[in-house]
Protein backbone atom coordinates (compact mmCIF):
# COMPACT_ATOMS: atom_id res chain seq x y z
CA UNK A 1 0.00 0.00 0.00
CA UNK A 2 1.20 3.57 -0.31
CA UNK A 3 -0.16 4.51 2.58
CA UNK A 4 1.31 4.38 5.93
CA UNK A 5 -1.51 2.76 7.88
CA UNK A 6 -4.13 1.24 6.12
CA UNK A 7 -7.24 0.32 7.36
CA UNK A 8 -9.24 -2.31 5.64
CA UNK A 9 -12.70 -3.94 6.86
CA UNK A 10 -11.94 -3.16 10.53
CA UNK A 11 -13.70 -1.73 12.76
CA UNK A 12 -12.94 0.01 15.81
CA UNK A 13 -9.26 0.89 15.37
CA UNK A 14 -7.50 3.11 17.23
CA UNK A 15 -3.93 5.22 16.10
CA UNK A 16 -3.03 7.20 19.48
CA UNK A 17 -0.29 9.97 19.87
CA UNK A 18 1.98 9.16 16.85
CA UNK A 19 3.66 11.44 14.17
CA UNK A 20 2.97 10.08 10.20
CA UNK A 21 5.75 11.92 8.15
CA UNK A 22 6.67 11.38 4.73
CA UNK A 23 8.60 13.61 2.14
CA UNK A 24 8.64 12.37 -1.47
CA UNK A 25 11.37 13.39 -4.35
CA UNK A 26 10.67 11.25 -7.14
CA UNK A 27 7.56 8.81 -8.75
CA UNK A 28 6.30 7.11 -5.79
CA UNK A 29 4.73 9.09 -2.91
CA UNK A 30 3.56 7.71 0.78
CA UNK A 31 0.23 8.98 2.11
CA UNK A 32 -0.68 9.02 5.69
CA UNK A 33 -4.10 7.09 6.49
CA UNK A 34 -6.60 5.39 4.64
CA UNK A 35 -9.75 3.58 6.71
CA UNK A 36 -11.31 1.57 3.53
CA UNK A 37 -14.90 -0.14 4.03
CA UNK A 38 -15.34 -1.15 0.50
CA UNK A 39 -15.09 -4.87 1.74
CA UNK A 40 -17.24 -4.22 4.79
CA UNK A 41 -17.63 -1.73 7.62
CA UNK A 42 -14.18 -0.01 8.67
CA UNK A 43 -13.60 2.55 11.82
CA UNK A 44 -10.69 4.23 13.19
CA UNK A 45 -10.48 6.57 16.13
CA UNK A 46 -7.13 9.37 15.14
CA UNK A 47 -6.73 10.90 18.66
CA UNK A 48 -3.18 13.24 19.34
CA UNK A 49 -1.56 12.67 15.86
CA UNK A 50 0.22 14.75 13.37
CA UNK A 51 0.30 14.03 10.08
CA UNK A 52 3.15 15.83 7.49
CA UNK A 53 3.22 15.01 3.83
CA UNK A 54 5.73 16.92 1.79
CA UNK A 55 6.19 16.15 -1.97
CA UNK A 56 9.03 17.81 -3.29
CA UNK A 57 9.59 16.47 -6.97
CA UNK A 58 7.05 15.29 -9.27
CA UNK A 59 4.69 12.21 -8.13
CA UNK A 60 2.91 9.61 -9.87
CA UNK A 61 0.40 10.77 -7.22
CA UNK A 62 -0.52 13.10 -4.91
CA UNK A 63 -0.29 13.24 -1.61
CA UNK A 64 -3.17 12.96 0.74
CA UNK A 65 -3.28 12.76 4.91
CA UNK A 66 -6.82 10.84 5.82
CA UNK A 67 -8.43 9.19 2.80
CA UNK A 68 -12.04 7.27 4.03
CA UNK A 69 -13.92 5.64 1.21
CA UNK A 70 -17.57 3.30 1.06
CA UNK A 71 -18.99 2.10 4.59
CA UNK A 72 -16.16 3.86 6.08
CA UNK A 73 -16.35 6.54 9.70
CA UNK A 74 -13.29 8.38 10.91
CA UNK A 75 -12.97 10.25 14.11
CA UNK A 76 -10.24 12.16 14.78
CA UNK A 77 -9.55 14.40 17.63
CA UNK A 78 -6.91 16.90 18.10
CA UNK A 79 -3.32 17.31 16.46
CA UNK A 80 -3.16 18.51 12.51
CA UNK A 81 -2.94 17.11 8.89
CA UNK A 82 -0.26 19.03 6.68
CA UNK A 83 0.10 18.35 2.89
CA UNK A 84 1.93 20.27 0.21
CA UNK A 85 3.10 19.30 -3.20
CA UNK A 86 4.70 21.74 -5.67
CA UNK A 87 2.22 21.75 -8.22
CA UNK A 88 -0.61 21.88 -5.91
CA UNK A 89 -2.34 18.70 -6.25
CA UNK A 90 -2.15 17.43 -2.44
CA UNK A 91 -5.87 17.23 -0.71
CA UNK A 92 -5.41 16.60 3.28
CA UNK A 93 -9.05 15.05 4.39
CA UNK A 94 -10.54 13.27 1.17
CA UNK A 95 -14.13 11.26 1.83
CA UNK A 96 -15.90 9.35 -1.13
CA UNK A 97 -18.12 6.88 -1.67
CA UNK A 98 -20.70 7.38 1.75
CA UNK A 99 -17.71 7.58 4.24
CA UNK A 100 -17.93 9.78 6.84
CA UNK A 101 -15.19 12.08 8.96
CA UNK A 102 -15.19 13.84 11.86
CA UNK A 103 -12.77 16.53 12.82
CA UNK A 104 -12.38 17.77 16.09
CA UNK A 105 -9.93 20.68 17.83
CA UNK A 106 -7.12 20.46 15.01
CA UNK A 107 -5.60 22.13 12.05
CA UNK A 108 -5.88 21.08 8.89
CA UNK A 109 -3.57 23.01 6.06
CA UNK A 110 -2.83 22.13 2.61
CA UNK A 111 -1.15 24.02 -0.45
CA UNK A 112 -4.46 22.23 -2.61
CA UNK A 113 -7.53 20.92 -0.93
CA UNK A 114 -7.76 21.12 2.74
CA UNK A 115 -11.15 19.13 2.85
CA UNK A 116 -12.90 17.28 -0.11
CA UNK A 117 -15.79 14.54 -0.21
CA UNK A 118 -18.05 13.76 -3.24
CA UNK A 119 -21.32 14.33 -3.26
CA UNK A 120 -22.57 11.19 -1.07
CA UNK A 121 -20.08 11.60 1.92
CA UNK A 122 -19.20 14.38 4.89
CA UNK A 123 -16.97 16.13 6.52
CA UNK A 124 -18.27 17.59 10.04
CA UNK A 125 -16.01 20.28 11.93
CA UNK A 126 -15.94 21.20 15.41
CA UNK A 127 -13.32 23.76 16.71
CA UNK A 128 -10.73 23.12 13.87
CA UNK A 129 -8.91 25.76 11.69
CA UNK A 130 -8.73 25.28 7.98
CA UNK A 131 -6.01 26.68 5.44
CA UNK A 132 -6.67 25.46 1.81
CA UNK A 133 -9.91 25.27 -0.67
CA UNK A 134 -12.60 22.94 0.65
CA UNK A 135 -15.10 21.13 -1.93
CA UNK A 136 -18.32 18.71 -1.22
CA UNK A 137 -20.24 18.01 1.60
CA UNK A 138 -18.15 19.98 4.28
CA UNK A 139 -20.45 20.31 7.84
CA UNK A 140 -20.14 22.80 11.03
CA UNK A 141 -20.94 21.02 13.69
Amino acid sequence: SSYSVSVVAATNFEIVSCVIQNASAGDFLFNGIMVDGTSGPASAAIDNVTISLNAIGPAANYPMGIGAKDQAIVVMTSGSVTTQMANHQDTSVQAGGSAAISLKYLTVTSSNLALSTDARSNIYLTGCTIVGKTSGNIHQV
